[in-house]
């Protein structure tokens, strides 16, 4: 198997037709017809369901599977190229980096500011993941940088810890909620409705400042992205356990309430031990690490 032919592949997934893929890849459509088949033989089955003709091909399972990894091992190859034909001082290339929701974000996007502004050349790509997926794609090389919140075993990375801490609490529709406290007790949580994070920590993390088994909570759903949490909170289906400045309240009928006491989870941005850090990945460190403090 071969970057050629994977290039091949994902130019059919992405026309789901031969012969459109073969013009865009400037190859007579026998040729790309004979590559697929020789992966297919490579790869020991078929990768793409084939109807009649003109019909849009569709992928099978193990269609499906190649995808995502002809997908990760082209970026990577891309990656590498462009990092070892410029490895000399220029600041130029592309920042990689693995998160999940946080205001924190708003300072990681100052420093990427500041690199741009001083260096043109440089670009960045966001990949928006949980804490268990963020550390899959260092280990493979998918992202140059994770940035992770909580509790987490860091010890096979580099990392800093940064001086933000975010703070968690209940998004709360204003409707439904009436009561005007300022803050919400783990007493308060075991009556109320709930979505959480489908993060696998959550539990660990929760469980000591609540005093009580998680699976105690009345827990009607789960979440990836707390902007459609926000959204079901609005149409009265729960409350939100999500932290603080993710949702923008004003002009909608919700409500932040923090945690009380105050449950904050410190933030960290990581990287691969011993691995080459290229000139940008090198200056994208030392400027984030003016947010750092001592672990």
């Amino acid at each position: 198997m071969d970057l050629r032919v994977l290039r091949y592949f994902m130019a059919v997934v992405r026309e789901e037709n031969i012969v459109r893929a073969a013009q865009t890849m400037h190859v007579t459509q026998p040729t790309l017809s004979r590559q697929l088949h020789e992966l297919e033989d490579e790869l020991g089955g078929e990768l793409f369901i084939r109807g009649h003709r003109g019909c849009a091909l569709v992928l099978t399972q193990r269609g499906l599977k190649l995808k995502k990894r002809a997908a990760e091992l082209l970026d990577l190859a891309g990656r590498t190229k462009e990092e070892v034909s410029g490895c000399n001082d220029a600041i130029r290339g592309k920042l990689v980096i693995g998160c999940g929701e946080s205001e924190l974000m708003r300072q990681v996007g100052r420093v990427i500011r500041t690199l741009r502004e001083r260096h043109g050349q440089v670009s960045f790509r966001l990949v928006s993941a949980d804490a268990e997926s963020v550390m899959e794609s260092l280990d493979r090389g998918i992202i140059d940088f994770g940035i992770f919140i909580g509790t987490v075993d860091l010890n096979r990375y580099e990392y800093l810890k940064l001086s933000y801490e975010d703070s968690w609490g209940l998004l709360v529709n204003t409707e439904t909620f009436t009561d005007t406290k300022d803050g919400i007790t783990a007493a308060d949580l075991l009556n109320i409705p709930l979505l959480t994070s489908s993060q696998q920590r959550i539990p660990q993390m929760f469980e000591p400042w609540l005093g009580y088994s998680f699976s105690k909570l009345n827990i009607v759903g789960e979440y990836n992205l707390v902007h459609n949490a926000s959204i079901l909170c609005e149409e009265g289906i729960a409350c939100v356990l999500t932290l603080d400045r993710l949702v923008n309240t004003q002009g909608r009928h919700l409500r932040f309430i923090p945690l009380q006491p105050a449950l904050t989870s410190n933030t960290y941005i990581a990287w691969k031990k011993y691995n080459y850090l290229n000139p940008l990945q090198s200056l994208f460190v030392e400027e984030i690490a003016k947010f750092c403090v001592l672990a």
